[in-house]
C-alpha cells in the first residue's frame, strides 16, 4: 500500500505536470523545469525543518529589522519582496509606494539528515532572485498552493560554510505554500545545484551591518592575508 503524500508533495507534482498553471504568461526557462524535476539532494531533510524562515531588511537611513515569514505576514512579505525587485506572478495586490531599501536578505532554513556535517543552516538570496507564483484555483478554493522560486542561494551560517560541497555552490530552491503549518507555511520541496560559487570574491566592499548575513564576509583586499570581517 502506497504511503499518502504530504500536501507539499502533491503541490509539487501538480506543478511538475502543469507548470503553465503557475507561470501563466511568464516565461518558463529550462532552468525552471530542471528545478521542478530535480532529484532530492542529500543535505536537505525535506520532511522536517526545511522552510522559508525570515526576511532581514533595512530601509535607507533606518535601523535593521527582521520579519518572520508566517501566515499572518505572508501578504506583507510578498509585497516587501516585490518592492525590492522580486516578481509576483498572478497576484492582484494594489501598487505600493516606492521604498528606498538599503538591504534585504531572504533566509531559507535547511535542516539536515544525520551524517551531513551540520544540523541546520541558512541558504540565502536577494529579492531580485525571487519569483512568487499565485497558485491556480484548482489547487484549493480557500488557500491556493502558491509557489516560490529562489535562485542563486548561498550558505549563510557557519556550519554550512565549512562544508565546501555546499558552500562552494549556488542553489536554486522551489518552495510551496500549503498552510499546514501557520508558523512555517513555505516548505522546501526541491533544491538544485546552480553552479560554482566563490565566497572570497562575491561580497566585495559591502555594508556588512546591513546585509542580514551571519557568515564572514571576505573583502577582495583581504584575500592575500586570508583575513575577514565579521558581520
Amino acid at each position: 500500500m502506497s504511503k499518502p503524500m504530504h500536501k507539499w508533495e502533491a503541490a509539487r507534482c501538480k506543478m511538475r505536470t502543469d507548470p503553465a498553471a503557475w507561470f501563466r504568461d511568464a516565461p518558463i526557462e529550462n532552468r525552471d523545469l530542471d528545478l521542478l524535476n530535480a532529484y532530492p539532494v542529500s543535505f536537505v531533510d525535506y520532511f522536517k525543518g526545511s522552510f522559508l524562515r525570515k526576511v532581514y531588511h533595512m530601509k535607507a537611513r533606518e535601523g535593521f529589522k527582521q520579519t518572520e515569514w508566517i501566515v499572518e505576514e505572508d501578504v506583507e512579505c510578498k509585497q516587501m519582496i516585490a518592492s525590492a525587485g522580486g516578481k509576483l506572478i498572478g497576484f492582484d495586490f494594489p501598487p505600493s509606494d516606492p521604498i528606498d531599501w538599503a538591504s534585504m536578505t531572504i533566509n531559507v532554513n535547511i535542516n539536515a539528515p544525520p551524517g551531513q556535517g551540520f544540523v541546520w543552516g541558512y541558504l540565502s538570496t536577494s529579492p531580485a532572485n525571487i519569483r512568487i507564483f499565485k497558485g491556480p484555483d484548482f489547487t484549493c478554493d480557500l488557500h491556493p498552493w502558491d509557489a516560490m522560486i529562489l535562485r542563486d542561494c548561498t550558505t549563510n551560517t557557519s556550519g554550512m560554510n565549512d562544508i565546501d560541497r555546499i558552500s562552494r555552490r549556488k542553489w536554486d530552491i522551489l518552495l510551496m505554500k500549503c498552510c499546514e503549518d501557520f508558523d512555517h507555511p513555505w516548505i522546501v520541496t526541491t533544491v538544485l545545484d546552480a553552479g560554482a560559487f566563490d565566497p572570497l570574491t562575491s561580497h566585495p566592499r559591502i555594508n556588512i551591518s546591513a546585509c542580514g548575513c551571519i557568515f564572514k564576509h571576505y573583502r577582495i583586499s583581504d584575500q592575500k592575508d586570508g583575513q575577514s570581517c565579521l558581520s
